[in-house]
């Protein structure tokens, strides 16, 4: 077993506690989505574009740890490539239809 030096722990402290204040993001979508009993299709894109644009600012922020703005870039990765899916969506597509214009008879 290797026991880590006092700086080693305070370093690996460090780095523990700003990955937990960039993944807040994700705890306060959550607790968010949780007082609803089911999220409706269409505020979908809206807690995606929420979640890009607080990413993104952890990217973009040259004093964070560098490993948090590589969790920040692979977290965009993966929201990238759902958001990407919501074309393939019919369902999608009439739900924001029929929300974002209600007096639209057909799309």
């Amino acid at each position: 077993m290797v026991l880590c030096s006092h700086a080693h722990v305070i370093v690996l402290t460090h780095c523990i506690i700003k990955l937990i204040s960039f993944l807040q993001v994700f705890k306060n979508v959550t607790l968010k989505l949780s007082q609803a009993n089911v999220p409706l299709l269409h505020q979908v894109i809206p807690i995606i574009d929420y979640i890009r644009n607080e990413l993104d600012k952890v990217i973009n922020d040259e004093s964070k740890l560098l490993i948090v703005q590589k969790a920040a870039q692979n977290a965009a990765l993966v929201l990238d490539r759902y958001y990407a899916r919501t074309d393939e969506s019919v369902m999608y597509r009439v739900a924001i239809c029929k929300c974002a214009a209600p007096q639209v008879d057909a799309c």
